[in-house]
């Protein structure tokens, strides 16, 4: 990767376009710039620029199109899932997600073609609407109402293989692996109100909550990959890739 970026900075630099050349200087101003000759401190410079862009995480980056990270709104979510503790229908409806723009970059790694980044994120609350159907360790889980999840201690590792095309960044593929530390959740109006066993079910949800994220976690990580795919692609393809190193 290092070597193709180099050759895209040099063509870039070559353009006869002004505008253009504005827009991308404009646009790299904002950004701490780390040289590719200098592997030596190339992983710490990356790490202080993940940290210096972090604020800017909480309402957006509109000349990228980056969304806000706090609130994030997702307006829907379905999940299927049929795995030995968990077989379930549900739709999480009016998401709210707080917290992820405090997450904590504690290392970067770049080598050929991929990237490495390691964070923490002390907390997220994510509440809304939910409907379900199905069952969760054995016990069945029928209801539909709000429902909160609070997340402690999360620590993210996240592999990104990039390409470099017309000095743009390409997002080729993503993977995420996490643990979270502490899990916390409630689901109201279970089994249309039964205050009894929604109290039941909810004490045991808790109780089991890391073995049933292990169960759904595969598929958790392959969503969040996907949708950080996509943003970052989003940001590259309006952002050149002389914005981030030279």
């Amino acid at each position: 990767m290092i070597d193709r970026v180099r050759k895209e900075l040099r063509a870039a630099a070559g353009t006869k376009d002004p505008l253009m050349r504005r827009q991308q200087d404009q646009m790299a101003n904002q950004f701490r710039k780390c040289r590719l000759e200098d592997k030596a401190k190339l992983d710490f410079c990356l790490l202080k620029m993940l940290t210096d862009i972090r604020p800017q995480f909480r309402v957006g980056i509109p000349e990228v199109n980056v969304p806000r990270l706090d609130p994030m709104v997702i307006p829907n979510i379905l999940v299927e899932e049929s795995v030995p503790l968990v077989k379930i229908t549900a739709q999480f409806m009016q998401v709210v997600v707080e917290g992820a723009s405090s997450f904590q970059p504690t290392n970067v790694h770049a080598e050929p073609d991929i990237v490495f980044v390691s964070m923490v994120i002390p907390e997220l609350h994510i509440n809304g609407l939910y409907t379900i159907n199905g069952n969760v360790m054995l016990l069945p889980l029928h209801g539909n109402g709000t429902f909160w999840v609070l997340l402690n201690d999360i620590q993210a590792h996240t592999s990104t293989n990039l390409l470099v095309q017309r000095n743009h960044l390409q997002v080729l593929r993503t993977n995420i692996q996490f643990n979270v530390g502490k899990i916390q959740l409630r689901l109201n109006n279970l089994f249309g109100g039964n205050n009894f066993i929604g109290e039941t079910v909810n004490r045991a949800l808790n109780e089991n909550s890391q073995q049933i994220l292990d169960s759904v976690k595969p598929r958790i990580a392959e969503r969040i990959s996907e949708a950080v795919r996509n943003i970052l692609n989003e940001a590259f393809s309006n952002l050149p890739a002389n914005a981030f190193v030279s």
